[in-house]
Protein backbone atom coordinates (compact mmCIF):
# COMPACT_ATOMS: atom_id res chain seq x y z
CA UNK A 1 0.00 0.00 0.00
CA UNK A 2 1.06 3.04 -0.79
CA UNK A 3 1.82 5.89 1.78
CA UNK A 4 1.42 9.35 2.60
CA UNK A 5 5.15 10.10 2.39
CA UNK A 6 5.78 8.72 -1.10
CA UNK A 7 3.44 10.41 -2.38
CA UNK A 8 4.80 14.24 -1.70
CA UNK A 9 5.53 16.30 -4.77
CA UNK A 10 9.44 16.34 -5.70
CA UNK A 11 8.66 18.08 -9.20
CA UNK A 12 11.29 20.96 -9.98
CA UNK A 13 10.32 23.51 -12.79
CA UNK A 14 12.49 23.07 -15.75
CA UNK A 15 15.17 25.64 -17.30
CA UNK A 16 12.78 27.33 -20.06
CA UNK A 17 14.05 28.27 -23.39
CA UNK A 18 13.18 32.01 -24.49
CA UNK A 19 10.22 32.22 -26.97
CA UNK A 20 11.22 33.27 -30.56
CA UNK A 21 9.24 36.21 -30.11
CA UNK A 22 11.58 37.44 -27.50
CA UNK A 23 14.60 36.74 -29.28
CA UNK A 24 13.31 38.83 -32.45
CA UNK A 25 12.79 41.85 -30.46
CA UNK A 26 15.98 42.20 -29.19
CA UNK A 27 17.77 41.73 -32.32
CA UNK A 28 15.75 44.30 -33.99
CA UNK A 29 16.24 46.24 -31.38
CA UNK A 30 20.33 45.57 -31.20
CA UNK A 31 20.84 45.93 -34.93
CA UNK A 32 18.60 48.82 -36.04
CA UNK A 33 17.35 46.51 -39.09
CA UNK A 34 14.06 48.54 -39.52
CA UNK A 35 13.37 52.59 -39.76
CA UNK A 36 11.58 53.93 -36.09
CA UNK A 37 8.12 53.26 -37.87
CA UNK A 38 8.59 49.54 -38.64
CA UNK A 39 10.48 48.94 -36.02
CA UNK A 40 7.43 50.15 -33.61
CA UNK A 41 4.83 47.94 -35.27
CA UNK A 42 7.13 45.06 -35.59
CA UNK A 43 8.00 44.91 -31.83
CA UNK A 44 4.42 45.46 -30.79
CA UNK A 45 3.22 42.47 -32.96
CA UNK A 46 6.40 40.49 -31.18
CA UNK A 47 5.33 41.57 -27.83
CA UNK A 48 1.43 40.67 -28.58
CA UNK A 49 2.48 37.01 -29.68
CA UNK A 50 5.04 36.58 -26.48
CA UNK A 51 2.31 37.69 -24.21
CA UNK A 52 0.07 35.02 -25.40
CA UNK A 53 2.86 32.25 -25.32
CA UNK A 54 3.41 33.50 -21.82
CA UNK A 55 -0.09 33.56 -21.10
CA UNK A 56 -0.75 30.07 -22.84
CA UNK A 57 2.62 28.70 -20.94
CA UNK A 58 0.99 30.03 -17.31
CA UNK A 59 -2.30 28.54 -17.99
CA UNK A 60 -0.67 24.48 -19.25
CA UNK A 61 1.96 24.87 -16.01
CA UNK A 62 -0.83 25.97 -13.53
CA UNK A 63 -3.27 22.92 -15.09
CA UNK A 64 -0.31 20.63 -14.48
CA UNK A 65 0.05 21.80 -11.26
CA UNK A 66 -3.69 21.27 -10.27
CA UNK A 67 -3.45 17.57 -11.90
CA UNK A 68 -0.79 16.71 -9.54
CA UNK A 69 -2.33 18.42 -6.30
CA UNK A 70 -5.63 17.50 -6.78
CA UNK A 71 -4.49 13.57 -7.49
CA UNK A 72 -2.64 13.93 -3.88
CA UNK A 73 -5.75 15.43 -2.26
CA UNK A 74 -7.87 12.70 -3.72
CA UNK A 75 -5.60 10.29 -2.14
CA UNK A 76 -5.55 11.70 1.04
CA UNK A 77 -9.45 11.52 1.23
CA UNK A 78 -9.64 7.72 0.23
CA UNK A 79 -6.50 7.09 3.36
CA UNK A 80 -8.95 8.89 5.30
CA UNK A 81 -11.40 6.80 4.67
CA UNK A 82 -9.33 3.53 5.54
CA UNK A 83 -8.17 4.68 8.37
CA UNK A 84 -11.03 6.81 9.83
CA UNK A 85 -14.22 4.71 9.19
CA UNK A 86 -13.30 1.28 7.91
CA UNK A 87 -10.85 0.04 10.30
CA UNK A 88 -12.60 0.96 13.39
CA UNK A 89 -15.57 -0.23 11.97
CA UNK A 90 -14.28 -3.63 11.05
CA UNK A 91 -12.61 -4.05 14.44
CA UNK A 92 -15.70 -3.02 16.42
CA UNK A 93 -18.40 -5.36 14.26
CA UNK A 94 -20.66 -2.48 13.82
CA UNK A 95 -21.97 -3.84 10.79
CA UNK A 96 -22.61 -7.10 9.05
CA UNK A 97 -19.92 -8.60 6.27
CA UNK A 98 -22.21 -8.40 3.85
CA UNK A 99 -22.99 -4.63 4.65
CA UNK A 100 -19.44 -3.62 5.17
CA UNK A 101 -18.69 -5.22 1.58
CA UNK A 102 -21.81 -3.32 -0.24
CA UNK A 103 -20.13 0.33 1.46
CA UNK A 104 -16.55 -0.04 1.53
CA UNK A 105 -15.54 -3.26 -0.95
CA UNK A 106 -14.01 -1.34 -3.63
CA UNK A 107 -12.38 1.34 -1.75
CA UNK A 108 -9.02 -0.72 -1.92
CA UNK A 109 -8.77 -1.02 -5.82
CA UNK A 110 -9.71 2.52 -6.14
CA UNK A 111 -6.52 2.87 -3.97
CA UNK A 112 -4.46 1.46 -5.40
CA UNK A 113 -5.05 2.76 -9.13
CA UNK A 114 -4.75 6.13 -7.36
CA UNK A 115 -1.37 5.77 -6.06
CA UNK A 116 -0.13 4.28 -9.17
CA UNK A 117 -1.06 6.78 -11.07
CA UNK A 118 0.09 9.90 -8.69
CA UNK A 119 3.70 7.93 -8.67
CA UNK A 120 3.29 7.75 -12.54
CA UNK A 121 2.49 11.49 -12.27
CA UNK A 122 5.72 12.42 -10.31
CA UNK A 123 7.94 9.91 -12.51
CA UNK A 124 7.22 12.28 -15.40
CA UNK A 125 9.62 14.99 -16.61
CA UNK A 126 8.91 18.46 -18.11
CA UNK A 127 5.94 18.80 -16.95
CA UNK A 128 4.41 16.27 -19.88
CA UNK A 129 2.57 14.35 -17.76
CA UNK A 130 0.56 12.48 -21.26
CA UNK A 131 2.48 9.09 -21.04
CA UNK A 132 1.47 8.29 -17.32
CA UNK A 133 -2.64 8.50 -18.04
CA UNK A 134 -1.54 6.42 -21.30
CA UNK A 135 0.17 3.97 -19.09
CA UNK A 136 -2.35 3.99 -16.70
CA UNK A 137 -5.90 4.21 -18.85
CA UNK A 138 -7.19 0.57 -19.27
CA UNK A 139 -6.74 0.52 -15.36
CA UNK A 140 -8.99 3.28 -14.71
CA UNK A 141 -12.07 1.36 -15.89
CA UNK A 142 -11.68 -0.66 -12.95
CA UNK A 143 -13.89 2.61 -11.51
CA UNK A 144 -16.49 1.04 -12.85
CA UNK A 145 -17.15 -1.33 -10.08
CA UNK A 146 -17.29 1.44 -7.68
CA UNK A 147 -19.57 3.94 -9.47
CA UNK A 148 -22.16 1.11 -10.66
CA UNK A 149 -22.21 0.53 -6.43
CA UNK A 150 -22.49 3.75 -5.25
CA UNK A 151 -26.20 4.23 -5.26
CA UNK A 152 -26.76 0.84 -3.21
CA UNK A 153 -23.79 2.07 -1.10
CA UNK A 154 -25.19 5.20 0.27
CA UNK A 155 -28.40 4.01 0.51
CA UNK A 156 -27.42 0.48 2.62
CA UNK A 157 -25.12 3.21 4.78
CA UNK A 158 -28.61 5.46 5.18
CA UNK A 159 -30.64 2.43 6.35
CA UNK A 160 -27.80 1.44 8.75
CA UNK A 161 -27.93 4.93 10.44
CA UNK A 162 -31.64 5.31 10.13
CA UNK A 163 -32.28 1.90 11.47
CA UNK A 164 -33.27 0.69 15.06
CA UNK A 165 -29.94 -0.43 16.09
CA UNK A 166 -28.42 2.28 14.20
CA UNK A 167 -27.71 4.51 17.25
CA UNK A 168 -24.09 3.26 17.67
CA UNK A 169 -23.26 3.48 14.41
CA UNK A 170 -24.58 7.17 13.89
CA UNK A 171 -23.17 7.83 17.07
CA UNK A 172 -19.46 6.67 15.98
CA UNK A 173 -19.65 8.17 12.35
CA UNK A 174 -20.27 11.91 13.79
CA UNK A 175 -17.95 11.85 16.12
CA UNK A 176 -15.32 10.63 13.60
CA UNK A 177 -16.48 13.16 11.23
CA UNK A 178 -16.09 15.69 13.19
CA UNK A 179 -12.20 15.01 14.17
CA UNK A 180 -9.86 18.11 12.60
CA UNK A 181 -8.13 15.33 10.28
CA UNK A 182 -11.48 14.08 8.70
CA UNK A 183 -13.47 17.65 8.59
CA UNK A 184 -15.86 16.12 6.42
CA UNK A 185 -19.30 13.33 6.18
CA UNK A 186 -18.70 10.40 4.78
CA UNK A 187 -21.05 10.50 2.13
CA UNK A 188 -19.01 13.69 0.54
CA UNK A 189 -15.94 11.24 1.10
CA UNK A 190 -17.44 8.36 -0.37
CA UNK A 191 -18.98 10.46 -4.02
CA UNK A 192 -14.70 11.26 -4.54
CA UNK A 193 -13.91 8.27 -6.79
CA UNK A 194 -17.53 8.71 -8.62
CA UNK A 195 -16.20 11.78 -9.80
CA UNK A 196 -12.99 11.56 -10.46
CA UNK A 197 -12.96 10.15 -13.95
CA UNK A 198 -14.26 13.29 -15.43
CA UNK A 199 -12.16 15.54 -13.68
CA UNK A 200 -9.59 13.57 -15.33
CA UNK A 201 -10.89 14.53 -18.58
CA UNK A 202 -11.53 18.34 -18.19
CA UNK A 203 -7.99 19.00 -16.63
CA UNK A 204 -6.54 17.25 -19.53
CA UNK A 205 -8.71 18.73 -22.01
CA UNK A 206 -7.63 21.99 -20.34
CA UNK A 207 -3.77 21.35 -20.69
CA UNK A 208 -4.47 20.13 -24.33
CA UNK A 209 -5.94 23.29 -25.21
CA UNK A 210 -3.22 25.37 -23.81
CA UNK A 211 -0.63 23.21 -25.90
CA UNK A 212 0.63 24.65 -29.17
CA UNK A 213 -0.45 22.47 -32.18
CA UNK A 214 3.92 22.02 -33.23
CA UNK A 215 4.48 21.11 -29.64
CA UNK A 216 6.01 17.60 -29.63
CA UNK A 217 3.75 16.94 -26.29
CA UNK A 218 0.31 17.52 -28.02
CA UNK A 219 0.32 14.65 -30.26
CA UNK A 220 0.50 11.99 -26.72
CA UNK A 221 -1.73 15.06 -24.96
CA UNK A 222 -4.64 14.14 -27.61
CA UNK A 223 -3.60 10.06 -26.73
CA UNK A 224 -4.08 10.34 -23.74
CA UNK A 225 -7.03 12.21 -23.35
CA UNK A 226 -9.00 10.07 -25.91
CA UNK A 227 -8.11 7.13 -23.76
CA UNK A 228 -9.61 9.02 -20.81
CA UNK A 229 -12.03 9.53 -22.41
CA UNK A 230 -12.76 5.84 -23.61
CA UNK A 231 -12.41 5.02 -20.00
CA UNK A 232 -14.62 7.23 -19.15
CA UNK A 233 -17.23 6.58 -22.05
CA UNK A 234 -17.40 2.62 -20.80
CA UNK A 235 -17.96 3.70 -16.79
CA UNK A 236 -21.15 5.98 -18.30
CA UNK A 237 -22.39 2.85 -20.40
CA UNK A 238 -21.99 0.13 -17.48
CA UNK A 239 -23.65 2.90 -15.36
CA UNK A 240 -26.47 3.42 -18.31
CA UNK A 241 -26.76 -0.49 -18.22
CA UNK A 242 -27.54 -0.58 -14.76
CA UNK A 243 -29.76 1.94 -14.41
CA UNK A 244 -31.81 0.49 -17.40
CA UNK A 245 -32.08 -2.65 -15.44
CA UNK A 246 -33.29 -1.18 -12.31
CA UNK A 247 -35.95 0.75 -14.18
CA UNK A 248 -37.03 -2.50 -15.94
CA UNK A 249 -37.35 -4.25 -12.66
CA UNK A 250 -39.59 -1.41 -10.88
CA UNK A 251 -41.81 -1.73 -13.91
CA UNK A 252 -41.87 -5.26 -13.75
CA UNK A 253 -42.84 -5.18 -10.20
CA UNK A 254 -45.41 -2.31 -11.18
CA UNK A 255 -47.27 -4.23 -13.41
CA UNK A 256 -50.53 -6.31 -12.23
CA UNK A 257 -49.72 -9.71 -12.28
CA UNK A 258 -46.47 -9.06 -13.68
CA UNK A 259 -47.49 -9.60 -17.10
CA UNK A 260 -46.76 -8.93 -19.75
CA UNK A 261 -42.90 -9.71 -19.04
CA UNK A 262 -40.72 -6.81 -19.79
CA UNK A 263 -37.23 -7.93 -18.33
CA UNK A 264 -35.15 -9.47 -21.79
CA UNK A 265 -31.67 -9.35 -22.44
CA UNK A 266 -31.35 -6.19 -24.49
CA UNK A 267 -34.35 -4.45 -24.17
CA UNK A 268 -34.00 -0.72 -22.73
CA UNK A 269 -36.51 1.66 -21.61
CA UNK A 270 -37.34 4.60 -23.55
CA UNK A 271 -40.21 6.91 -22.62
CA UNK A 272 -43.41 7.40 -20.47
CA UNK A 273 -45.98 9.49 -20.15
CA UNK A 274 -49.89 9.85 -19.55
CA UNK A 275 -52.26 10.64 -22.71
CA UNK A 276 -55.19 10.69 -23.35
CA UNK A 277 -57.39 7.42 -25.43
CA UNK A 278 -60.45 7.84 -27.53
CA UNK A 279 -63.02 4.48 -26.54
CA UNK A 280 -64.11 2.65 -29.07
CA UNK A 281 -67.17 3.68 -29.12
CA UNK A 282 -65.97 7.02 -29.91
CA UNK A 283 -68.30 9.18 -26.95
CA UNK A 284 -65.09 9.53 -24.64
CA UNK A 285 -61.52 9.58 -23.89
CA UNK A 286 -59.73 7.53 -20.92
CA UNK A 287 -56.55 8.37 -19.32
CA UNK A 288 -53.94 5.78 -20.13
CA UNK A 289 -50.30 5.38 -19.12
CA UNK A 290 -48.34 5.35 -22.21
CA UNK A 291 -44.55 3.04 -22.11
CA UNK A 292 -42.23 2.85 -25.04
CA UNK A 293 -39.20 0.17 -24.75
CA UNK A 294 -36.50 -0.97 -27.39
CA UNK A 295 -39.03 -3.59 -28.88
CA UNK A 296 -42.31 -2.97 -27.29
CA UNK A 297 -45.44 -0.37 -26.94
CA UNK A 298 -47.77 -0.75 -23.52
CA UNK A 299 -50.65 1.00 -23.05
CA UNK A 300 -51.77 0.34 -19.49
CA UNK A 301 -54.79 1.89 -17.03
CA UNK A 302 -53.65 2.98 -13.86
CA UNK A 303 -55.72 0.64 -10.87
CA UNK A 304 -54.96 1.21 -7.14
CA UNK A 305 -51.59 2.01 -7.82
CA UNK A 306 -50.33 -0.44 -10.48
CA UNK A 307 -50.57 -0.17 -13.86
CA UNK A 308 -53.03 -2.74 -15.57
CA UNK A 309 -51.20 -3.50 -19.17
CA UNK A 310 -54.04 -3.81 -21.42
CA UNK A 311 -52.21 -3.56 -25.18
CA UNK A 312 -48.98 -5.16 -25.69
CA UNK A 313 -47.66 -4.41 -29.75
CA UNK A 314 -44.61 -6.05 -30.32
CA UNK A 315 -42.63 -2.50 -32.57
CA UNK A 316 -41.64 -4.67 -35.41
CA UNK A 317 -45.78 -5.05 -36.14
CA UNK A 318 -46.58 -1.62 -35.27
CA UNK A 319 -47.91 1.50 -37.21
CA UNK A 320 -48.13 5.37 -36.59
CA UNK A 321 -49.84 8.00 -38.32
CA UNK A 322 -50.86 11.45 -37.64
CA UNK A 323 -54.09 12.53 -37.90
CA UNK A 324 -54.66 16.03 -36.83
CA UNK A 325 -51.01 17.36 -36.70
CA UNK A 326 -48.80 15.90 -34.35
CA UNK A 327 -51.23 15.81 -30.67
CA UNK A 328 -53.34 13.09 -32.34
CA UNK A 329 -52.02 10.10 -33.87
CA UNK A 330 -53.39 7.12 -34.43
CA UNK A 331 -50.84 3.49 -33.52
CA UNK A 332 -51.96 0.46 -35.26
CA UNK A 333 -50.90 -3.41 -34.60
CA UNK A 334 -52.58 -6.13 -36.51
CA UNK A 335 -56.27 -5.73 -35.78
CA UNK A 336 -56.41 -3.53 -33.42
CA UNK A 337 -55.98 0.52 -33.17
CA UNK A 338 -55.42 2.79 -30.56
CA UNK A 339 -56.50 6.38 -31.08
CA UNK A 340 -54.33 8.82 -29.05
CA UNK A 341 -53.74 12.35 -28.29
CA UNK A 342 -51.42 14.28 -25.52
CA UNK A 343 -51.89 17.82 -23.78
CA UNK A 344 -49.73 19.78 -26.11
CA UNK A 345 -48.00 19.56 -29.83
CA UNK A 346 -44.79 19.66 -28.42
CA UNK A 347 -45.46 16.49 -26.23
CA UNK A 348 -47.00 14.52 -29.38
CA UNK A 349 -44.64 15.56 -31.55
CA UNK A 350 -41.83 14.27 -29.57
CA UNK A 351 -43.48 10.92 -28.92
CA UNK A 352 -44.43 10.27 -32.51
CA UNK A 353 -40.78 11.06 -33.65
CA UNK A 354 -39.55 8.50 -30.91
CA UNK A 355 -41.33 5.91 -31.80
CA UNK A 356 -41.24 6.08 -35.32
CA UNK A 357 -37.22 6.07 -35.06
CA UNK A 358 -37.40 3.32 -32.72
CA UNK A 359 -39.74 1.60 -35.23
CA UNK A 360 -37.50 1.99 -38.12
CA UNK A 361 -34.43 0.63 -36.12
CA UNK A 362 -36.43 -2.54 -35.10
CA UNK A 363 -37.32 -3.31 -38.61
CA UNK A 364 -33.89 -2.82 -39.81
CA UNK A 365 -32.13 -4.77 -37.37
CA UNK A 366 -35.54 -7.48 -38.25
CA UNK A 367 -34.03 -7.43 -41.72
CA UNK A 368 -30.25 -7.62 -41.51
CA UNK A 369 -31.50 -11.31 -39.53
CA UNK A 370 -32.72 -12.21 -42.71
CA UNK A 371 -30.47 -11.06 -46.00
CA UNK A 372 -32.14 -11.41 -49.16
CA UNK A 373 -28.79 -13.17 -50.92
CA UNK A 374 -28.85 -16.02 -48.59
CA UNK A 375 -30.89 -18.97 -50.31
CA UNK A 376 -31.42 -22.64 -49.60
CA UNK A 377 -29.01 -25.53 -50.01
CA UNK A 378 -30.46 -26.70 -53.07
CA UNK A 379 -31.36 -31.00 -52.77
CA UNK A 380 -28.40 -33.21 -54.25
CA UNK A 381 -28.59 -34.66 -57.32
CA UNK A 382 -28.87 -38.26 -57.87
CA UNK A 383 -25.32 -37.94 -60.17
CA UNK A 384 -23.89 -36.10 -57.73
CA UNK A 385 -24.84 -38.81 -54.98
CA UNK A 386 -23.60 -41.29 -56.91
CA UNK A 387 -20.50 -39.73 -58.11
CA UNK A 388 -17.15 -41.80 -56.58
CA UNK A 389 -19.71 -44.95 -55.09
CA UNK A 390 -19.40 -47.94 -56.28
CA UNK A 391 -23.00 -50.12 -57.99
CA UNK A 392 -23.71 -51.80 -54.85
CA UNK A 393 -23.40 -48.59 -52.39
CA UNK A 394 -25.38 -46.64 -54.85
CA UNK A 395 -28.72 -49.16 -54.53
CA UNK A 396 -28.16 -50.62 -50.63
CA UNK A 397 -27.16 -46.77 -49.52
CA UNK A 398 -30.88 -45.76 -48.51
CA UNK A 399 -33.30 -48.80 -49.92
CA UNK A 400 -31.59 -51.95 -48.74
CA UNK A 401 -29.18 -50.66 -45.68
CA UNK A 402 -30.87 -53.11 -43.08
CA UNK A 403 -32.00 -56.27 -45.47
CA UNK A 404 -28.24 -56.16 -46.35
CA UNK A 405 -27.04 -56.03 -42.66
CA UNK A 406 -29.91 -58.96 -41.89
CA UNK A 407 -29.31 -60.77 -44.87
CA UNK A 408 -26.74 -63.00 -46.12
CA UNK A 409 -25.74 -61.66 -49.80
CA UNK A 410 -27.05 -63.95 -52.77
CA UNK A 411 -23.27 -65.26 -53.72
CA UNK A 412 -23.38 -66.88 -50.51
CA UNK A 413 -26.00 -68.42 -50.42
CA UNK A 414 -26.22 -72.29 -50.17
CA UNK A 415 -28.81 -75.07 -50.71
CA UNK A 416 -28.42 -75.98 -46.89
CA UNK A 417 -29.85 -72.28 -45.87
CA UNK A 418 -32.90 -71.79 -44.87
CA UNK A 419 -35.20 -69.36 -47.23
CA UNK A 420 -38.72 -68.34 -46.59
CA UNK A 421 -40.95 -67.97 -49.19
CA UNK A 422 -40.91 -63.85 -50.04
CA UNK A 423 -44.23 -62.19 -50.20
CA UNK A 424 -44.62 -58.36 -50.21
CA UNK A 425 -45.59 -58.18 -46.15
CA UNK A 426 -42.61 -59.88 -44.83
CA UNK A 427 -40.67 -57.91 -47.74
CA UNK A 428 -41.59 -54.75 -46.22
CA UNK A 429 -41.37 -55.72 -42.61
CA UNK A 430 -37.46 -56.57 -43.57
CA UNK A 431 -36.89 -53.14 -45.16
CA UNK A 432 -38.44 -50.46 -43.60
CA UNK A 433 -39.51 -47.28 -44.89
CA UNK A 434 -35.87 -44.97 -45.65
CA UNK A 435 -35.55 -41.77 -43.64
CA UNK A 436 -37.40 -38.63 -44.92
CA UNK A 437 -34.59 -36.21 -45.64
CA UNK A 438 -33.85 -34.50 -49.12
CA UNK A 439 -33.21 -38.08 -50.81
CA UNK A 440 -36.58 -39.19 -49.70
CA UNK A 441 -37.70 -38.98 -53.39
CA UNK A 442 -35.46 -40.86 -54.98
CA UNK A 443 -34.94 -43.72 -52.19
CA UNK A 444 -39.29 -43.90 -52.09
CA UNK A 445 -39.31 -44.53 -56.23
CA UNK A 446 -36.30 -46.76 -56.31
CA UNK A 447 -37.11 -48.65 -53.56
CA UNK A 448 -41.43 -48.83 -54.86
CA UNK A 449 -39.65 -50.49 -58.15
CA UNK A 450 -38.12 -53.08 -56.35
CA UNK A 451 -41.33 -54.18 -54.70
CA UNK A 452 -42.89 -54.35 -58.31
CA UNK A 453 -40.35 -56.68 -59.75
CA UNK A 454 -40.35 -58.69 -56.54
CA UNK A 455 -44.37 -58.81 -56.70
CA UNK A 456 -44.46 -59.98 -60.04
CA UNK A 457 -41.71 -62.84 -59.57
CA UNK A 458 -43.99 -63.84 -56.70
CA UNK A 459 -47.01 -63.63 -58.56
CA UNK A 460 -45.38 -65.89 -61.42
CA UNK A 461 -43.82 -68.39 -58.90
CA UNK A 462 -48.07 -68.65 -57.62
CA UNK A 463 -49.22 -69.35 -61.44
CA UNK A 464 -46.59 -71.77 -61.84
CA UNK A 465 -47.16 -74.04 -59.22
CA UNK A 466 -49.65 -76.68 -59.06
CA UNK A 467 -53.30 -76.28 -58.08
CA UNK A 468 -53.17 -79.28 -55.33
CA UNK A 469 -49.59 -77.91 -54.00
CA UNK A 470 -50.19 -75.35 -51.03
CA UNK A 471 -47.69 -73.76 -49.16
CA UNK A 472 -48.03 -71.92 -45.41
CA UNK A 473 -47.29 -68.80 -45.73
CA UNK A 474 -46.05 -66.87 -42.25
CA UNK A 475 -49.30 -65.43 -40.30
CA UNK A 476 -48.18 -63.52 -37.18
CA UNK A 477 -51.27 -63.75 -35.35
CA UNK A 478 -51.90 -67.92 -36.41
CA UNK A 479 -49.72 -69.91 -33.92
CA UNK A 480 -50.94 -73.42 -35.97
CA UNK A 481 -49.55 -72.30 -38.89
CA UNK A 482 -45.82 -71.04 -38.80
CA UNK A 483 -43.51 -69.75 -41.73
CA UNK A 484 -42.29 -72.92 -43.67
CA UNK A 485 -39.10 -73.35 -44.50
CA UNK A 486 -37.76 -75.66 -47.13
CA UNK A 487 -34.76 -77.50 -47.00
CA UNK A 488 -32.96 -78.68 -49.92
CA UNK A 489 -29.94 -81.10 -49.81
CA UNK A 490 -28.53 -84.30 -51.96
CA UNK A 491 -28.82 -86.97 -48.96
CA UNK A 492 -31.72 -85.67 -47.78
CA UNK A 493 -34.53 -88.02 -48.61
CA UNK A 494 -36.33 -88.03 -45.02
CA UNK A 495 -36.84 -84.63 -45.11
CA UNK A 496 -38.84 -84.61 -48.70
CA UNK A 497 -41.04 -86.90 -47.35
CA UNK A 498 -41.83 -84.79 -44.49
CA UNK A 499 -42.11 -81.83 -46.59
CA UNK A 500 -44.62 -83.67 -49.34
CA UNK A 501 -46.93 -85.00 -46.15
CA UNK A 502 -47.30 -81.40 -44.70
CA UNK A 503 -48.36 -80.21 -47.78
CA UNK A 504 -50.41 -83.18 -49.11
CA UNK A 505 -48.99 -83.65 -52.28
CA UNK A 506 -47.83 -87.33 -53.70
CA UNK A 507 -43.89 -87.46 -54.01
CA UNK A 508 -43.85 -87.00 -57.57
CA UNK A 509 -45.59 -83.81 -57.48
CA UNK A 510 -43.02 -82.58 -54.26
CA UNK A 511 -40.02 -83.55 -56.95
CA UNK A 512 -42.08 -81.29 -59.21
CA UNK A 513 -42.65 -78.48 -56.72
CA UNK A 514 -38.99 -78.64 -55.05
CA UNK A 515 -37.68 -77.86 -58.91
CA UNK A 516 -40.05 -75.48 -58.96
CA UNK A 517 -38.89 -73.63 -55.80
CA UNK A 518 -35.36 -73.93 -56.73
CA UNK A 519 -36.27 -72.13 -59.88
CA UNK A 520 -37.79 -69.09 -58.14
CA UNK A 521 -34.58 -68.98 -55.67
CA UNK A 522 -32.52 -68.69 -58.79
CA UNK A 523 -35.16 -66.00 -60.04
CA UNK A 524 -34.70 -63.84 -57.10
CA UNK A 525 -31.09 -64.07 -56.70
CA UNK A 526 -30.72 -63.12 -60.66
CA UNK A 527 -33.32 -60.48 -60.04
CA UNK A 528 -30.66 -59.00 -56.64
CA UNK A 529 -27.99 -59.19 -59.27
CA UNK A 530 -29.27 -57.14 -61.85
CA UNK A 531 -30.54 -54.56 -59.14
CA UNK A 532 -27.12 -54.19 -57.69
CA UNK A 533 -25.19 -54.17 -61.60
CA UNK A 534 -27.66 -51.57 -62.38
Amino acid sequence: MTSNADLSINHTPPAKQRPLSVELQQVIEEKNLLNTENRCKVISALSEINGHQILHTSLRSRATQEILSSELSYVKQIETIMKYFMAPIKVRGMMSTENFTTIFGQIETVYNVAGALVQELQSCKDENLAPAFVRLAPFLKMYSVYTCGYQKATATLQSLRSGKHGLALHTFLQCQESRPEVSSTLQSLLIAPVQRLPRYRLLLKEVTSHTPEDDPQHKTLQEALKSVEASAARVDALISEQEQFERLVELQESLLDNWPQVIKPGRTFLKEGYFMKVTKCGTKALQVHLILLSDMFLCCRVRSGQLDCRYAFPLERTSIENILGQAVFKVDCGTETLLLFAKNQDEGEHWTSLMNKTINEVKTSRQTLRKPTCKKRLPKRLEDLEEGCSPCAKVCKGTFRKRKQSSPSSSTTSLNTKIFVPNTRYFSRLSPSPPKDSMYPLRKQQALEAHKALNSSTACFSSGRKKNATINRPKVKDTKTQPRSLHFGPNDESNEESEANQLAVPKAKSVALTKHCVDVVRNISYFFSSVFKK
